[in-house]
């Protein structure tokens, strides 16, 4: 789970210092829905959501990560927000991550 959040700080350091890393994020967004949406060419996320599977838990709280999940997540909210980057945690209950899996 952590090397997750690690994954989304990497993400959005690149997109805000590549401009081709930009461009080709820009270009799949494009392609994967099908030319509905569109990216300026100077985009960077000012906002990421990391979500987490619920599993048997109802509702996600502090309490309910783990600790070096709490470490990490802070470690990474502190350093996105020097960037300019809020981060949202949010949990996804089980029966919903089930339905994403059969719809991709």
């Amino acid at each position: 789970m952590s090397h997750s959040f690690s994954q989304a700080r990497v993400a959005v350091e690149l997109l805000q210092e590549s401009a081709d890393v930009r461009a080709q994020f820009a270009a799949k967004v494009n392609r994967l829905s099908g030319g509905e949406r569109s990216l300026p060419d100077d985009f960077t996320p000012k906002r990421i959501v990391l979500g987490m599977l619920l599993k048997d838990r109802e509702v996600l709280t502090p309490e309910s990560i783990f600790g070096f999940s709490q470490i990490t997540i802070a470690q990474t909210a502190k350093a996105l927000a020097t960037r300019g980057v809020s981060v949202e945690v949010v949990g996804i209950p089980a029966a919903r991550a089930d339905a994403l899996r059969l719809a991709s």
